[in-house]
């Protein structure tokens, strides 16, 4: 297949759009319309995954495919397929994310004829002017990220002279690399909120301006430490870190408390403990005897195990980050 230099500069000005993709409806819809446009399609439509729904983008393509996969969308099985109430759309899904990422002409996947008779062909793709279609797609974690080109007549040059799926075999790698690093840090980023949500320690995901620094100054709160996300992309090119907070007493208290199943009073006392009072304070903040409150404090140090009141820091410490 021989490319005409305008036709190379086309190809060299996409792969490097899709290297670089990100999830903007408009932004997709501009790289559909420069794509239909190299290879003579007269539709187009671009599908993917975003928190567990599918999002189509169209170009030039009527609103009847998207209502209808709207309608027949029913979920995500165990193994990451993307299902449908439709029958045969269901099957072609699933067969199309078995083959793997690719170029497949719509007769790797199901007959003319079976096209043609199937609910998804009378009530979307032809209203919508997609009567055939030619699609590059690369199979992701969940679901699979998907551009189709239709055209109109059997005989458009666009679907049946191949040129078509040489075209998008060479934009295919760029293609899943970009759609790829989306869905891995979108995977990172689903990790990352789980982590934050079941951690002991308080910790939050900051934004950073695309120089590295907090956009605001009253978002920089005092951190233990900071870990930069390089693949967790921030808005408009900023960067993304993740902040544990400084540790609080009540929060080491707390963790003590759990581990060594302290009782309410002994908790107080090693929260005290902690703060560094001495006995004859922990009585005064507690409105105890000193006597007593020396008692609580053998008995907290006792439960946990260590000598020294030093030692006790260290070891609520490693409780809370541990545990």
């Amino acid at each position: 297949m021989e490319l005409s230099n305008h036709e190379l500069e086309q190809v060299t000005r996409l792969q490097e759009a899709l290297l670089n993709i990100r999830l903007d409806r408009t932004r997709i819809r501009e790289l559909l319309a420069e794509i239909a446009e190299l290879v003579g399609a007269k539709a187009a439509m671009g599908a993917w995954l975003d928190g567990g729904m599918p999002i189509l983008v169209t170009h030039r393509a009527g609103p009847e495919i998207e209502r209808y996969f709207a309608s027949v969308f029913a979920g995500v099985d165990a193994e990451g397929n993307i299902r449908a109430k439709d029958p045969l759309l269901d099957e072609i899904n699933l067969t199309r994310r078995r083959m793997g990422s690719g170029v497949y002409h719509e007769n790797a996947l199901a007959d003319r004829e079976t096209i043609t008779r199937a609910t998804f062909f009378q009530e979307a793709f032809a209203p919508a002017g997609m009567h055939h279609v030619i699609g590059m797609t690369t199979r992701l974690a969940v679901g699979e990220a998907l551009f189709t080109f239709g055209f109109e007549g059997d005989d458009d040059p666009g679907f049946v002279s191949g040129r078509t799926e040489n075209l998008l075999r060479l934009l295919l790698p760029t293609f899943g690399f970009g759609f790829g690093a989306i869905d891995r840090a979108h995977r990172h980023q689903e990790r990352l909120d789980k982590a934050i949500a079941e951690a002991r320690v308080a910790a939050t995901v900051k934004k950073l301006g695309v120089d590295g620094h907090q956009p605001h100054r009253d978002m920089a709160g005092k951190s233990l430490i900071r870990l930069p996300l390089p693949e967790l992309l921030g808005e408009e090119g900023g960067q993304l870190q993740v902040s544990l907070n400084a540790l609080r007493i009540e929060d080491l208290a707390a963790a003590l408390a759990i581990r060594f199943a302290l009782s309410p009073r002994q908790r107080e006392t090693a929260e005290l403990m902690l703060r560094g009072f001495t006995s004859r304070e922990i009585a005064d903040e507690l409105g105890i005897r000193i006597n007593t409150a020396r008692r609580h404090c053998e008995a907290v140090l006792q439960r946990v195990g260590v000598g020294r009141r030093d030692q006790l820091a260290i070891c609520s410490l490693s409780e809370l980050v541990d545990g």
